[in-house]
């Protein structure tokens, strides 16, 4: 009986001392935790976007619906309305007589406005000017790339029926296009492509389970997260730009963009729908350079389109000086080139069509 008393009362003596150490792990596990983020938050606070982006099985990403967003880099912020779809409300103007021409904006996060608050994006801009002539609405997404921004077209952009539709470049779409295949061509013909959960990676996962999260706000969460999605991103670009798989010498991501053009301008140019088309600029060494002159087979694609009238390719480089060029203290540009490029994009349609 002694023994077998002595052997419980072990067990119990292991048993406390199993449970004082995960206890004591715990509490050390949130302490480093807490320790951690109020030091980043001092030394090196992190951006955020909250809400930010959500998983979309269409387009892989797009913006929760009816929302504000905070876009946090400390000590600005600025605030994004999104509609019941999940884009820029303060972008589109839709007329409640219907009795004006629509135009349609197809593009990513220049186009959707990251960087300004509502009312002075471009694309707000650009609304308001016309807004006795036409109706226009943003479809733009961040992170978006041609794939994406045509699927939507024919999803939605093509319900307005518009006179109009309107592609801005920018040079992350030939590599989104790869990574985010949402549009394939299949005998000359777009085919879309449904995105899962067994399909759509880890970070993804993630992202659908967080985009909502107060834990977006997390220093530590966003500089962990931040690298980790650098180093995915980097990655899965240079799988795509292998040099050993190459099959000619032009880039397998201008090739496939040109090829995604090809198909979507002629469609419009059959549906007597026109197609501009038009680049984010950037500053280099006191010139003013457009973001598709990086891409020389896109580029001189365009121009050649241009020049059959299938598209109307409108370099906006002249609009702008230096000081036009001014960043926004969130990212992008803020609203000087904002007010520029919609004033003048509205004022090149007006004379043009």
């Amino acid at each position: 009986m002694k023994s077998t008393a002595n052997q419980n009362k072990r067990k119990t003596s292991i048993g406390k001392k199993i449970k004082y150490f995960l206890i004591i792990s715990f509490v050390t596990v949130i302490v480093f935790l807490v320790a951690a983020e109020i030091l980043l938050s001092l030394i090196n606070p992190q951006p955020y976007q909250y809400p930010t982006l959500k998983f979309s099985e269409k387009y892989k990403r797009i913006y929760h619906s009816n929302v504000t967003i905070k876009d946090h880099n400390p000590p600005e912020t600025r605030y994004y309305s999104t509609d019941d779809m999940g884009f820029r409300q303060s972008s589109s103007t839709i007329s409640k007589e219907n009795n004006k021409p629509n135009i349609v904006l197809l593009g990513d996060s220049f186009t959707f406005g990251i960087g300004v608050n509502d009312g002075f994006e471009f694309a707000s801009v650009l609304a308001d000017k016309l807004k006795q002539d036409y109706n226009v609405i943003n479809l733009g997404i961040g992170g978006w790339g041609l794939t994406q921004e045509i699927r939507v077209y024919y999803e939605l952009g093509q319900s307005y029926n518009p006179e109009i539709a309107i592609i801005i470049f920018c040079n992350n779409d030939p590599s989104d296009n790869l990574l985010d295949d949402v549009t394939r061509i299949n005998n000359g013909e777009f085919e879309f492509i449904d995105s899962n959960d067994a399909s759509s990676g880890t970070l993804s996962k993630i992202s659908k389970l967080l985009s909502r999260s107060i834990i977006q706000k997390s220093n530590l969460y966003n500089s962990i997260r931040n690298y980790l999605y650098l180093r995915h991103h980097a990655n899965a670009i240079e799988q795509i730009n292998n040099p050993e798989i190459k099959t000619s010498e032009i880039p397998e991501s201008e090739k496939f963009y040109c090829e995604l053009l090809d198909v979507f301008a002629n469609d419009l140019k059959q549906k007597d729908i026109k197609l501009m088309f038009t680049s984010i600029n950037y500053l280099k060494d006191g010139k003013i350079e457009s973001e598709l002159h990086d891409f020389p087979f896109i580029e001189k694609h365009i121009f050649e389109l241009d020049s059959l009238g299938i598209i109307d390719f409108v370099n906006i480089n002249k609009w702008f000086n230096e000081e036009d060029m001014l960043p926004s203290p969130v990212g992008h540009y803020d609203k000087r080139w904002n007010f520029v490029l919609g004033d003048n994009l509205a004022d090149y349609i007006l004379s043009n069509n």
